[in-house]
This record gives C-alpha cells, sequence and structure tokens, in this order.
C-alpha cells in the first residue's frame, strides 16, 4: 500500500489542484497513483498556466498572456526601432531559458533525497542496470512514487494510494461546510 504525506511537497500541488476542480471544502483522502501523478505531471501545471491569477476588468493576466503581450510589444517596437525589438527579444529568450533551468534545478533536488550522494552512487555504478542503482540509492517519498508509477504502468494497474499525516495517521475529511435553506424550500 502507498501512501503519500499531506505535508509533502507535491501532495500539496495535488491538493491544490484538488480544491481548485472540486471546491474549497474538498480534501480527498486516497486516490489511486495513475491519476494522482497524472495530475502532478499534466493538469496542475496546466491548470497553473492558463488559470486566471489576476484578471483586469474582463482581461485575465495569466503565464500565458505575459509572454504574448512581450511579443506583440516587441512587434509593435520593431516598427519604431529594430535595436529595441532585438533587445526585447534576447530578453525573452534568457527570461524563457532562466525559469526552464531553475525549474530543472529545484526538479532535481526535489527527486533525490541527497544528491551529492546520489551523484556519487551514480558514477560508481554506471555500468550497472537501473534497477540494482535505484534499488540502493536512497530516493525520497516522490522518487519512490515515480518508481511505483512506472512498475505501475508497466503491470497496468494502479494501486491506491493513502494520505497521512506527519505520524501516520490516515487523513480525514473535514466536516462539510454548513448548508443554508434555499428559499424556495420555505413554499
Amino acid at each position: 500500500m502507498l501512501t503519500a504525506q499531506s505535508s509533502a511537497w507535491f501532495h500539496r500541488i495535488y491538493l491544490w489542484w484538488y480544491r481548485h476542480k472540486y471546491g474549497p471544502h474538498q480534501t480527498p483522502t486516497t486516490s489511486n497513483l495513475c491519476p494522482y501523478m497524472r495530475v502532478l505531471f499534466l493538469w496542475a501545471p496546466l491548470r497553473a498556466i492558463f488559470w486566471d491569477w489576476v484578471r483586469i476588468g474582463w482581461f485575465p493576466i495569466n503565464v500565458v498572456t505575459i509572454p504574448t503581450l512581450w511579443i506583440a510589444v516587441a512587434n509593435l517596437l520593431g516598427y519604431v526601432s529594430y535595436t529595441a525589438k532585438l533587445v526585447m527579444y534576447v530578453m525573452f529568450v534568457c527570461g524563457v531559458l532562466a525559469g526552464l533551468g531553475i525549474g530543472l534545478i529545484i526538479l532535481s533536488f526535489a527527486v533525490v533525497d541527497n544528491t551529492d550522494q546520489a551523484r556519487a552512487n551514480f558514477i560508481a555504478r554506471m555500468g550497472q542496470k537501473w534497477d540494482s542503482f535505484a534499488h540502493k540509492t536512497k530516493l525520497d517519498q516522490f522518487g519512490q512514487l515515480i518508481k511505483a508509477w512506472y512498475r505501475a504502468a508497466h503491470d497496468q494497474i494502479c494501486p491506491q494510494i493513502t494520505f497521512v499525516d506527519d505520524q501516520g495517521n490516515s487523513i480525514q475529511p473535514p466536516p462539510p461546510p454548513p448548508s443554508y435553506p434555499h428559499f424556495d424550500d420555505y413554499n
């Protein structure tokens, strides 16, 4: 049986997505591994990219809007000054590359618990199979979930995940919010 701690960073991402989809008072106690990992790798990033973080009137500002406006301004500046347009494009490319680099660094620290030890173990075991490396290298809980997801995809059976608190107790859903009677109920 797989467990995921409620304080883990990846579970907080899942919970953020879940509450956006099903309502702020919903808290899951279990999930299937395959949909859980799909949320972490596909649906939560898509919601973060396309979700309306800020609205100015009817105009949503999200992760897609900012680069679109940046390119539009650069194209308009191209009519005035080619140098300004080129500088805007270079700044955009540098920003994208910096964002990707920072994201990869964060992901590398998140997947492996102790990166220096893992790097040393990897160099020492370069000629061995991945399975023997993965069994001997200490992976954190997210690495174990990825490994279980790979195994589940191979076996075509996805196990259940139980969400636990820091002491290992199963999470109980909070009581539902109070419901207020509708005016039509009195007629």
